[in-house]
């Protein structure tokens, strides 16, 4: 699994989601699996896009983000 980013204070610069990826580590961490796919089955367009992404983003770093360009961008 990926190490979180957060160390716990509150720098801004150490809170953004890692920008750099492995290809198996996004795979592996960004991969929506069968019940993250059973919790999108009532959305659509980009409310199923936007919940799948903050789905993700809360998995691995253990909150939401703050502002959309935690995202990415």
């Amino acid at each position: 699994m990926v190490p979180r980013c957060w160390s716990g204070h509150d720098d801004r610069r150490e809170r953004e989601v890692r920008q750099e990826w492995e290809p198996e580590d996004m795979i592996e961490v960004w991969t929506l699996l069968e019940e993250d796919q059973e919790r999108l089955r009532n959305k659509s367009g980009a409310n199923r896009l936007g919940f799948a992404l903050l789905l993700k983003f809360f998995e691995v770093e253990a909150r939401f983000p703050e502002d959309p360009g935690e995202i990415g961008g």
